[in-house]
């Protein structure tokens, strides 16, 4: 297609002289050979409607016959060899432009991202006994590596480790309120200056100590928990506090 293009140019330059202009057969107006389109049945190689007239009239086509296109482009579209020849020009456009493919998936991913946690949502919503079946037979089947991610998260992240299975220990016991957060967390540590609330032990590592035991009915929650050191924690263990502590009853956020 481009040989054909330029000897038309060629064509063109050294004829210029004997058509300076054409004339449309539609519009019928005079206008450069430019806008004609190429086509090697006329004498001069140039089509006899201009590419404005073609394009209105494929435009209007269009317009009459949705429906008709609709069932002429999906039929050409099922065929297996145009299948394959799309799947052969998609691939080679993909080897010669990776970087551009790349750029547009990772903008497509972060522009559908909320869509696509929507639908999730939704799936797992409608189909509960589905992922649960695939959850517990992914964690029988990797038990491994699932306990190898488990230690480096806790490696990694000791406060988060903590917080998650105290949340969990309060899940089971049915505790009538579960809310406890990180930043909710890091706050009561603050307050009491990262001091045992018992002792008044200055400690690097203090543990979330629940005024009412979640074993007696307490709650896991900002106002039911102080921190404490270790020793003090095991002391108390599910008694009544070893001193008078004030819970955070109203947070700062």
């Amino acid at each position: 297609m481009a040989s054909t293009t330029k000897e038309s140019k060629q064509f063109i330059e050294q004829h210029r002289a004997y058509f300076i202009e054409k004339r449309c057969s539609r519009c019928r107006l005079f206008k450069y050979p430019e806008d004609f389109r190429f086509s090697s049945s006329d004498r001069d190689r140039r089509s006899r409607s201009c590419t404005v007239c073609e394009n209105g009239r494929g435009e209007k086509y269009r317009k009459n016959n949705v429906e008709q296109l609709k069932i002429t482009r999906k039929t050409h579209h099922l065929k297996d060899e145009n299948k394959k020849k799309r799947n052969i020009r998609r691939q080679q456009w993909r080897k010669e432009n990776r970087a551009v493919y790349l750029g547009k998936r990772r903008e497509n991913y972060r522009k559908n991202a909320e869509s696509r946690r929507e639908k999730r949502r939704q799936y797992t919503k409608d189909n509960p006994e589905i992922i649960l079946a695939a959850s517990i037979l992914y964690r029988e089947e990797n038990k491994e590596k699932i306990k190898e991610a488990n230690r480096k998260q806790r490696l990694k992240n000791p406060d988060r480790a903590v917080l998650d299975a105290n949340k969990r220990r309060a899940r089971i016991a049915s505790a009538p309120e579960n809310d406890l957060t990180q930043a909710q967390w890091d706050f009561i540590k603050e307050t009491f200056h990262h001091c045992c609330a018992y002792c008044g032990k200055k400690q690097k590592r203090l543990t979330q100590d629940h005024i009412t035991p979640i074993t007696k009915n307490g709650r896991h929650t900002a106002s039911n928990i102080v921190p404490a050191c270790r020793s003090c924690n095991s002391k108390k263990r599910t008694g009544p506090p070893l001193v008078p502590v004030q819970p955070i009853l109203k947070l700062g956020f």
